[in-house]
């Protein structure tokens, strides 16, 4: 047995990885709960949250609804389970704190037990330190709305998809599902999430498959997004239980999406869009305009009414580089770093044409990320610049796992060495079934409103 194989099974290294992720979920509890309400993380969410969850927690609802019946429940449910406890709202918000302190052990667990060299490993636990230094997350974590739990999401993500063997990897599903419950303004960023993971984990070394690695990246993707889409589809049952009536529930969601969307003809599928559009639009130019710290980012002649998708992503962009978001500077050179090291391991192993490839493709993918939800829903993240600038969060999380799971030797899911036609085509078409029932469903009925 050589040095290197006597490190990695000694019991002190054997013991590293778990002993890091506990350190440093502890280090995190401390930390948010010295933020907490120390800035003001979307009063009007919280609000709503907070009265919804109460109302729940009395029984005033029908078939699980109070009111708001545009985004799913989730956290208003966990909030009515926390109200029916006893909790104060301080005491409450221990409860997502809680959550996203684990979810930070687990993205070091996952990282540091799959790197194979000190510098990697320590680069494990200072890449998880930066993330968590950051505005967009310390002062976010006892948050009691949907982008607490949302972020938090992302970092299971990453660590499920780092761990999962190939029997292993339903369990993105159920992380869907629940996803899919808290809320859809992070959805996109989580598919990448799981895509990109994935991807690092099944191309990496010379003897994966680049064809066979990207196929089961998409596969396990879908599995994602299978959960997902059940729980929009029991949304839906749930809305036309509420409403008693089904057009009424599809007209009340599907007018939702396509205001947030900023389609012309929302109004069509659901009048009320058509005020909506209108106040809100007048509202938020108001509330944006006059503002000199946002002038660079929205300038002369911005639409409000209908924003140009393009332009929004670079008001994304230029907030999140604000100081109340993030310490930009130590996110670009942390990235900066990272590549280095990406470098230096790709020289040293002979691979630099395959790493290249391999980490070009993630980290293009990656920086993606935040722009989805901005081009699928330009109104709501408009409306939302409170909240959605967190989606950059998502690319800087994924771009410091590249040093690790490029080189990464131990543990998880194998790299991709071949691939299965039949086998793939059973898994995706059992993970097919949901998305295409529910975008069969939005076809018939848009047909069917003609």
């Amino acid at each position: 047995m050589n040095a290197e194989a006597t490190r990695d099974t000694a019991p002190g290294r054997r013991w590293a990885p778990a002993v890091a992720a506990l350190l440093f979920t502890v280090a995190a509890f401390v930390l948010g709960w010295a933020q907490l309400g120390v800035i003001e993380t979307g009063t009007e969410s919280e609000t709503t949250t907070l009265h919804e969850g109460h109302e729940m927690a009395a029984g005033r609802m029908h078939w699980g609804i109070v009111e708001y019946t545009h985004y799913p429940d989730g956290p208003h449910y966990a909030a009515a389970l926390m109200i029916r406890a006893g909790l104060s709202e301080r005491q409450m918000r221990f409860v997502p704190l809680g959550l996203a302190s684990l979810a930070f052990g687990a993205w070091v667990l996952a990282l540091f037990g799959w790197a194979d060299g000190r510098d990697r490993r320590a680069w494990s636990i200072f890449a998880a330190a930066v993330l968590l230094m950051q505005p967009a997350v310390l002062f976010w974590m006892g948050g009691l709305h949907q982008h607490s739990y949302a972020y938090t999401w992302v970092l299971l993500l990453v660590a499920t998809s780092v761990w999962a063997t190939p029997r292993a990897t339903w369990a993105l599903f159920p992380l869907g599902f629940l996803a899919g419950w808290i809320g859809y303004d992070w959805l996109p960023g989580q598919a990448i999430t799981v895509l990109v993971t994935r991807w690092l984990v099944l191309a990496r070394g010379r003897e994966a498959r680049l064809g066979a690695a990207a196929a089961q990246a998409v596969l396990d993707t879908l599995k994602f997004a299978s959960g997902v889409s059940l729980a929009v589809l029991l949304h839906l049952l749930q809305l036309t239980l509420y409403f008693d009536s089904y057009e009424t529930a599809v007209r009340d969601f599907l007018g939702s999406a396509a205001a947030r969307a900023n389609v012309g003809d929302a109004g069509a599928i659901n009048p009320d869009y058509d005020r909506f559009i209108a106040r809100d639009s007048a509202a938020l130019e108001r509330a944006y305009a006059g503002r000199p710290d946002l002038a660079p980012a929205f300038g002369p002649g911005f639409d409000f009414a209908h924003p140009s998708p393009l332009r929004l992503s670079w008001v994304l962009y230029f907030i999140f580089s604000l100081p109340r978001w993030s310490h930009f500077g130590l996110l670009f050179w942390t990235s900066l770093v990272g590549l280095g090291l990406v470098a230096v391991q790709a020289v040293r192993s002979g691979s630099g044409r395959r790493t290249a490839l391999v980490g070009g493709l993630a980290a293009a993918v990656a920086l993606s990320a935040p722009l989805y939800w901005v081009l699928l829903m330009p109104q709501h993240a408009l409306s939302h610049l409170h909240m959605v600038p967190r989606h950059g969060l998502v690319p800087f999380t994924l771009l410091f796992a590249m040093p690790v799971l490029l080189f990464a030797r131990a543990g998880g899911d194998p790299p991709a060495a071949r691939f299965e036609a039949g086998r793939f085509a059973r898994s995706a078409a059992l993970y097919a079934a949901c998305p295409l029932l529910l975008v069969a469903i939005g076809i018939h009925t848009l047909l069917a409103l003609g």
